[in-house]
């Protein structure tokens, strides 16, 4: 049987808080190539968005190749 390992076992709470922050602005620097920002969990999208999302129904809706 395989036994699980604790990666806190191998890992000093310096080590963690270092690799934390080294992920964090990697995210950051996603962020900015890709222009696309990661929500937190307690973070809601940005307001605006129903008119996209209502354009993207209607062209979903309404294909011209659908026609006789």
């Amino acid at each position: 049987m395989t036994q699980r390992v604790n990666p806190a076992d191998f890992v000093t709470p310096t080590q963690r808080k270092r690799i934390e922050a080294a992920i964090e602005r990697l995210l950051a620097l996603l962020d900015q190539i890709d222009g696309d920002i990661d929500l937190e969990d307690d973070e809601r999208e940005p307001e605006p968005l129903e008119p996209y999302l209502a354009d993207a129904v209607n062209d979903l809706e309404y294909d011209p190749c659908d026609l006789p």
